[in-house]
């Protein structure tokens, strides 16, 4: 299975536009899965078989909205047997990907002449591609800043946040 599907859409030229929302996704799943591995990591030390369910199908979906094939595809068969050594790889098959991701965006601004702005969000703060709001603690008071999990003021459209809904569902 190779790292990305680099016919998708996502991954294909297009206008300076669809770059910008690439690179901005490109940010946001590197946010987004990063949580999704820490919870991950929380959850099988808690033993919370529902919520690591939840948590993994999340991840697949992810993955697949990015057309990241391989590790979509390893989650997919680790998910009834995942433990903290399936993290590990997991994690490492992450950065193969965001490498690989990375790679398809410098190539695809070289063929268009422009300069690939996910090359700069890897050295930028990775909070930076969201929002902090307070967090609510399980007493009901409003407790420390957490990252809130939403796309808002990134720029991601209707359309482009309809296309990650739909590769996660279909």
């Amino acid at each position: 299975t190779p790292l990305l599907d680099t016919k998708d859409s996502l991954w294909v030229g297009g206008s300076t536009l669809l770059a910008s929302k690439r690179d901005e996704m490109v940010a946001v799943f590197r946010v987004e899965v990063r949580r999704t591995l820490e919870s991950l990591g929380g959850l099988l030390d808690s033993g919370d078989l529902n919520a690591l369910h939840s948590e993994l199908h999340q991840l697949v979906g992810q993955c697949g909205a990015m057309s990241a094939l391989r590790l979509s595809d390893h989650v997919q068969r680790c998910k009834a047997n995942f433990t903290l050594e399936t993290l590990k790889e997991v994690e490492l098959l992450l950065e193969e990907t965001l490498r690989a991701m990375d790679a398809a965006a410098a190539d695809l601004a070289r063929e268009q002449g422009a300069p690939s702005s996910s090359q700069q969000s890897v050295a930028t703060d990775p909070a930076s591609a969201t929002h902090s709001q307070p967090a609510q603690s399980a007493g009901g008071s409003m407790g420390e800043e957490a990252p809130a999990r939403q796309l808002v003021g990134i720029g991601v459209d209707d359309s482009m946040m309809c296309r990650l809904i739909h590769k996660t569902l279909f």
